[in-house]
C-alpha cells in the first residue's frame, strides 16, 4: 500500500493530509508558488519575493501514529457516507477573528495562521506584516466630522455613505483614467466597483483654460466664493448629482481646509491667484521624504508642494509640476507618497503618505537575515493596511463603495509597478543560444548587444500568456504521471455565511462592503476543502490536485478543482457515479437542511443574455485576493521544469553592456540542472542508474 494518504487528527478534530508523492518532472517548470527556474525569465519584484497564501499547507509534516487507509471495504464505506452526507446538519464555523498579531496588532481567524496544521497557543500570522518586518504607523482617528458621517445613524449619515465615491470626488486633486464599468449596477444585485482598461491618474493646470468650468484641482483655486456649487456641478452628467446635501459639502470643506496639507497648499496658490499677479505661478508636487516611512506618516504642506515663480530649476524634473493654466494633463506616478491621498481625500483627510521608495524593513540591518530587499515593497504596503487593529482609525475600511474603488486602483497600481520593473530590467537583458554566442565570438563579434533577442515578459508574471501556458503544461504533466482526473468540483465564495454576515453586521456593514473579508474566508474555507479531500475520507484516497481561482462577474472568487483520485478509489460504475454526483435538488422532507442551503445558494432565476441585470456577485475580491498575495493556481504533487536542449543548445541570458566572452564565460560557470546531471553521471558511476526525469 502506498503510503501517500495518511491522516492526522489535528486540535479541531478535522482530517488532515501528508503527501509523500514524488515530484514530477516536466517540460515546463513549477510547485504551488511561482518559482523561477526559467532561464529566459527574469526575477519578479520585491513583492513577490515572500509570497503568502499556499505556503501554510506543509506537505512534509510528519504523520501521526493513525492506520493506513488500506482497508479493502473502505471504498464501498466511503461511497455511502457520501451518499449520506445530505442527513448531515452541522456546518464548520471558524468563530470570529479574535486572534491578535504579536508584531502589528492586527486581528486575524484562528485558522488563518501560517501552519494550520500545527496547534499553538501563540499562532503566527503571515498576511499583515510578514512577522514583524513591516513596520508603518498606524492611521489617526479621522475628524469628528468625518467619524459621525460614517456612523449611519442619522439620514444625514445614510445620504453620506450611500454617496460616498461622488462626495470624494467632487474632493479629489487627481481623475482616474480607467473605464469604470456604469452598467455593471443597473440590476438589483449589490453595488460594485468595476474597472476595466488602464488606469493611471491624472491632474491638470491650476486654473482652467479660457472659457471651461473648474474640475478637481482647480476647484480648489478658481472662483472659490461659488464653491459648493461648483464641486456639485463638476459632478454633472451624473444624474443625482443635484440630490447632494450642500451641508455635507461644506462641511467636508471646512474640514479639509482645516486639516489637509494638499488643500493649505492649493490655498496658498488660491491666495496668489486673488493678488493678480498669477502669470507664471506653478505648484511644485515634491517626491522627497526626509523621515522615516516605519513610523511617519503625516507630511506638512510645505513638505507636499511648494509654489514656484518663474522658471524651474532642472534639479526638480522628476517633480510633477502643475502649470498655471493649460489644457494639457499629467499622469501621476505611484510612487509619489501623496499619490492616494490627491485621489481619495476622504480616506486619507490628513493627507498621509502612501507607499513609497526607500521605507526600510524592521530588521533590514539584523544579521543572518535572508530577505534580498531592504525596503518594503508596495504589496507588503498594502497588505499592511488592509487590517483591522486596535486603536487604528477604521475609516477606510469602512468606507463601502469607495473602499472598493481604492482596493481596485490598489491593485492597478501594484501591477504597474511590476510592469514598470520588467520594462526597466527588459532593455537590459538579452538571451541567445550558447553556441550561437560561440559563433558571434568566432566571427569577431564582441559586442553582446548585437546579437541575441529581447525577454519578453516572463512566465513568473501572473496571468501572463507564458504563466497560463506554463501552468497547463503542469497539469498535463500530472496527468501523463497519475492519470486523467476523475472529479471536477467547483466552490464559489458564499456572502452568506455565518463568518462574514457576523463580521460585516457588527459594524454596520454589507458583505460586498469588505471583499478583503469575503476573500480571507473564502481561501479559509477552500484550504479546509483541501484538507477534507486529502483526509481520504471523503472520495477516498487521492493522489493529487489542481486548483485554479477565479472571479465571476460580480466579483466572487471560486475555486475549479481537479481532483485524482487513487486507481482503488475511482468511481467504476454508474452507481458508484450516482452515489457522489446528484443533479436532483435534494428532497424537503428527508433532507430538510440540505434542501434550504441547495434552494438558498445554489438556484437563482435567469442570467447572461437572458437576464443583463441578474444579481449574481459582487466585485473588488480579485484586487484584495491579489493584493494579500494569494495564488490563483497550485497543485499537488509539484512539478519541476527540467531543461532539455542538444549539446551547445541551452538559452544563455546576459546584459546589453557584457561582452560576448563575459556572457560565455558566465554561462560556463553557472550550469543548468541538464548539463549538471551530465557531468555528474561521468563522475559518479552510483548515478548513471538513476534517470533524468
Amino acid at each position: 500500500m502506498d503510503r501517500g494518504a495518511i491522516p492526522a487528527t489535528t486540535l479541531s478534530g478535522t482530517i488532515s493530509y501528508n503527501s509523500t508523492s514524488p515530484n514530477i518532472a516536466s517540460t515546463s517548470q513549477v510547485d504551488r508558488r511561482p518559482v523561477n527556474n526559467n532561464a529566459n525569465d527574469i526575477d519578479p519584484p520585491a513583492e513577490h519575493e515572500d509570497p503568502v497564501g499556499f505556503d501554510d499547507i506543509n506537505l512534509n509534516e510528519p504523520a501521526d501514529d493513525d492506520p493506513l487507509i488500506d482497508n479493502e471495504d473502505l471504498e464501498d464505506e466511503l461511497m455511502n457516507d457520501v451518499a449520506a452526507a445530505g442527513h448531515a446538519t452541522a456546518m464548520w464555523d471558524m468563530g470570529d477573528p479574535t486572534n491578535e498579531c504579536e508584531h502589528c496588532g492586527a486581528m486575524f481567524w484562528y485558522d488563518e495562521r501560517k501552519r494550520r496544521k500545527v496547534p499553538t497557543r501563540t499562532p503566527k500570522f503571515p498576511l499583515c506584516c510578514l512577522h514583524g518586518k513591516v513596520q508603518l504607523p498606524l492611521l489617526k482617528a479621522a475628524p469628528k466630522i468625518l467619524q459621525d458621517l460614517h456612523a449611519n445613524e442619522t439620514d444625514k449619515s445614510r445620504h453620506f455613505l450611500k454617496n460616498i465615491r461622488m462626495f470624494n470626488g467632487m474632493f479629489a486633486f487627481t481623475s482616474m483614467a480607467g473605464k469604470v464599468d456604469k452598467n455593471i449596477n443597473n440590476g438589483r444585485g449589490p453595488p460594485i466597483f468595476l474597472l476595466g482598461g488602464q488606469n493611471y491618474h491624472s491632474i491638470g493646470s491650476l486654473i482652467p483654460p479660457v472659457g471651461q468650468s473648474p474640475k478637481f484641482a482647480q476647484l480648489y483655486i478658481f472662483d472659490t466664493e461659488n464653491e459648493v456649487a461648483n464641486r456639485i456641478q463638476a459632478l454633472r452628467p451624473s444624474s443625482d448629482a443635484h440630490k447632494l446635501d450642500e451641508l455635507i459639502v461644506r462641511d467636508l470643506q471646512n474640514m479639509l481646509d482645516a486639516e489637509n496639507p494638499l488643500v493649505k497648499s492649493y490655498r496658498y496658490a488660491r491666495e496668489r491667484y486673488r493678488c493678480g499677479d498669477f502669470s507664471n505661478v506653478k505648484l511644485r508636487l515634491i517626491r522627497q521624504r526626509d523621515k522615516d516611512g516605519r513610523t511617519y506618516n503625516l507630511p506638512t504642506a510645505s513638505e507636499v508642494a511648494a509654489l514656484v515663480v518663474g522658471d524651474i530649476d532642472a534639479t526638480v524634473k522628476r517633480e510633477i509640476i502643475v502649470e498655471t493654466q493649460s489644457m494639457l494633463i499629467k499622469h501621476i506616478d505611484p510612487t509619489y507618497p501623496s499619490f492616494l491621498a490627491l485621489q481619495y481625500p476622504l480616506l486619507f483627510p490628513y493627507g498621509e503618505d502612501g507607499w513609497r521608495r526607500g521605507i526600510l524593513t524592521k530588521d533590514y540591518d539584523a544579521p543572518g537575515r535572508t530577505r534580498k530587499k531592504d525596503d518594503i515593497a508596495m504589496r507588503e504596503w498594502f497588505a499592511y493596511r488592509l487590517q483591522e487593529r486596535k486603536g487604528e482609525s477604521p475609516i477606510v475600511l469602512q468606507s463601502r463603495r469607495l473602499f472598493q474603488q481604492l482596493l481596485v486602483d490598489s491593485y492597478t497600481m501594484v501591477e504597474a509597478d511590476r510592469m514598470r520593473y520588467y520594462r526597466t530590467i527588459q532593455p537590459k537583458l538579452r538571451v541567445e543560444r550558447y553556441k550561437g554566442l560561440h559563433e558571434c565570438l568566432v566571427r569577431g563579434e564582441t559586442n553582446a548587444a548585437a546579437t541575441g533577442q529581447r525577454i519578453i515578459l516572463p512566465g513568473s508574471f501572473t496571468r501572463g500568456p507564458r504563466y497560463m501556458f506554463n501552468n497547463c503544461k503542469h497539469s498535463f504533466a500530472i496527468c501523463r504521471y497519475i492519470g486523467y482526473p476523475s472529479l471536477f468540483i467547483t466552490m464559489t465564495c458564499n456572502p452568506e455565511w455565518p463568518e462574514v454576515k457576523r463580521f460585516v453586521e457588527t459594524r454596520g456593514l454589507k458583505p460586498e462592503d469588505r471583499p478583503d473579508i469575503l476573500c480571507r474566508v473564502f481561501k479559509m474555507k477552500l484550504d479546509e476543502l483541501i484538507d477534507d479531500l486529502k483526509s481520504g475520507k471523503v472520495f477516498g484516497k487521492i493522489s493529487g490536485y489542481s486548483i485554479t481561482i477565479e472571479f465571476q462577474k460580480r466579483g466572487l472568487p471560486h475555486a475549479h478543482i481537479l481532483v485524482f483520485v487513487h486507481a482503488e478509489f475511482k468511481p467504476k460504475t454508474p452507481e458508484d457515479i450516482d452515489k457522489v454526483i446528484s443533479a436532483e435538488i435534494p428532497d424537503r422532507t428527508n433532507n430538510p437542511e440540505l434542501f434550504e442551503a441547495v434552494q438558498k445558494y445554489m438556484i437563482h432565476g435567469p442570467c447572461g443574455v437572458l437576464n443583463l441585470k441578474s444579481p449574481i456577485y459582487i466585485s473588488a475580491c480579485e484586487a484584495a485576493w491579489r493584493l494579500f498575495g494569494f495564488e490563483v493556481h497550485y497543485r499537488d504533487p509539484p512539478v519541476v521544469r527540467l531543461p532539455f536542449h542538444l549539446p551547445g543548445e541551452q538559452s544563455v541570458v546576459y546584459n546589453d553592456g557584457e561582452t560576448v566572452q563575459d556572457a560565455i564565460e558566465k554561462a560556463d560557470i553557472k550550469k543548468n540542472k541538464f548539463i549538471g546531471w551530465m557531468e555528474a553521471n561521468q563522475l559518479y558511476a552510483a548515478g548513471r542508474d538513476i534517470t533524468y526525469s
